[in-house]
């Protein structure tokens, strides 16, 4: 005679991980940001569960930089996400573009930020409304 024995097993499994809030650091080129150049400021954030990034100018929350995925045509400030890493590119400074910058961080736990000022060097951009130029023809 065949006789079939079925095993039931329960296993009671906890799992442990440490949950905290966001902490942000910015991180600036070392060249100073000249006005026509590009540059770029770097948000490291820890934080578990991961935190989810922004950018802002001036504490603005309505004035966040768009993803490089989400720009619809060729965003001139523009930001890249990475896990742990969101890096904010201007692709030609502008003496408008200086004020403060402010890198957010949220996840489940808080919510936290940090901010850097800017200020664009103009000392290398020429003054356009000062130039004449004059033609001549050699004969």
């Amino acid at each position: 005679m065949e006789s079939t024995l079925y095993v039931r097993q329960n296993i009671d499994a906890v799992m442990n991980y440490d949950t905290y809030s966001p902490q942000v650091i910015i991180k600036t080129q070392i060249n100073k940001p000249i006005e026509l150049n590009s540059y770029s400021l770097q948000c490291n954030v820890r934080g578990n569960p991961l935190p989810h990034l922004l950018w802002s100018r001036n504490n603005q929350r309505s004035d966040y930089y768009p993803s490089m995925k989400d720009c619809k045509t060729p965003c001139r400030i523009y930001s890249i996400q990475n896990e742990y890493v969101s890096i904010l590119y201007f692709q030609a400074l502008t003496s408008a573009d200086s004020g403060i910058y402010v890198c957010h961080a949220e996840n489940a736990i808080n919510y936290t930020m940090t901010s850097v000022y800017i200020d664009i060097d103009q000392t290398n951009t020429i003054n356009r409304s000062n130039i004449n130029v004059t033609c001549a023809t050699l004969k």
